[in-house]
């Protein structure tokens, strides 16, 4: 009897001490991966005066909450400022490289949209200040800029955002491929 009693007192202690290893983790998740440019080209050199040159704006990552990202009257875009938009992921450009790590730590929860894109500090349209480059669609080979805005002159209708899931602690990788030759079209 004393030896089933030891028995179940040591798994039982051993039980609390596994239910109490979720506490370990960190109260956030990160989401990080590699961001593979085309047309980097188009991403010129300081003081170049092209659309996209170093001094006339920024490429950053960010993510958007859940429903922000969402298809309504036809359309599909942002509806809202990106979750990390005080804080988004800033990328240097480095000549020659079409290829960028970035990380973000989130809140655990889901996500509409992770998304890199071009913020120009010039003096454009508020509504087109942001030229979104990619998006991660579950498709690390392919580009979409994840809108849909299906009249003249852009005419897109890319695939969507895919959601993100993440839970406490979560580590996830996600790669995608993004288009800066979009640059151009976008701020015509």
């Amino acid at each position: 009897m004393r030896q089933t009693y030891a028995l179940l007192l040591a798994l039982s202690v051993f039980a609390l001490n596994m239910i109490g290893c979720d506490d370990d983790k960190p109260d956030t998740a990160t989401i990080h991966g590699t961001i593979t440019f085309k047309n980097v080209d188009v991403w010129k050199a300081s003081g170049t005066g092209t659309k996209a040159d170093e001094d006339s704006g920024l490429v950053e990552v960010t993510i958007f909450e859940d429903s922000v990202w969402i298809e309504a009257g036809g359309v599909r875009t942002p509806q809202r400022a990106p979750y990390n938009a005080q804080n988004p992921v800033i990328l240097t450009r480095v000549a020659g490289d079409s290829t960028y790590e970035y990380s973000i730590e989130v809140e655990p929860g889901t996500y509409s949209a992770l998304a890199v894109g071009f913020r120009t500090n010039r003096n454009v349209s508020a509504t087109q200040k942001t030229a979104t480059l990619g998006v991660y669609w579950n498709n690390p080979n392919q580009v979409s800029s994840g809108l849909l805005l299906p009249f003249p002159p852009l005419n897109l209708t890319d695939p969507a955002p895919v959601a993100i899931t993440v839970e406490k602690g979560d580590n996830l990788e996600l790669n995608f491929v993004a288009n800066f030759g979009f640059v151009n079209q976008w701020f015509q």
